[in-house]
């Protein structure tokens, strides 16, 4: 899988390359879930990336515009207003593990986090172990790419 800038980061400023960094690292430490995702999405003939309304109908999902899942299990918030710090976020049903904090968050609803710049805000779907099959693993923090994000531009 590979990554394409539109602009160097380095072009900018050091803080946009520890942001960059910090999101490459975070892509770099997922790879493996988004390749079981991407031969999943080929095999079920279903997109990786998926609109908030693929797994609910409720109106806040049928109406959220910058929010979207890679794969099954992670919901990806990204901050699209310039100077936000915080985000509301529309969690489906089930239960959600902010990445970036680990408290968990029971769905379906609306929850405000905090979101500074240096921050994606996202979620990882909490799998009950139970109900979880052998060949699934719980996975409790999921990717996010440049290139999701990229995809998410692309919609709004």
């Amino acid at each position: 899988m590979s990554i394409q800038f539109s602009f160097s980061p380095w072009e900018y400023d050091e803080e946009t390359v520890k942001i960059c960094k910090n999101l490459l690292k975070i892509r770099e430490d997922h790879a493996p879930y988004m390749l079981e995702q991407s031969e999943k999405a080929i095999r079920d003939r279903v997109p990786l990336i998926r609109p908030l309304w693929w797994y609910s109908d409720d109106p806040a999902a049928l109406n959220s515009s910058d929010q979207f899942f890679v794969g099954d299990d992670l919901l990806v918030a990204p901050v699209v207003v310039e100077g936000a710090v915080k985000k509301r976020v529309y969690l489906p049903d089930g239960r959600w593990q902010n990445a970036n904090g680990g408290e968990e968050h029971q769905g379906p609803g609306e929850i405000d986090i905090d979101a500074p710049l240096d921050t994606l805000p996202y979620f990882s779907r909490v799998k009950d172990s139970a109900k979880s099959s052998s060949t699934s693993p719980a996975i409790t923090s999921l990717p996010i790419t440049l290139a999701a994000l990229s995809l998410l531009s692309l919609l709004i």
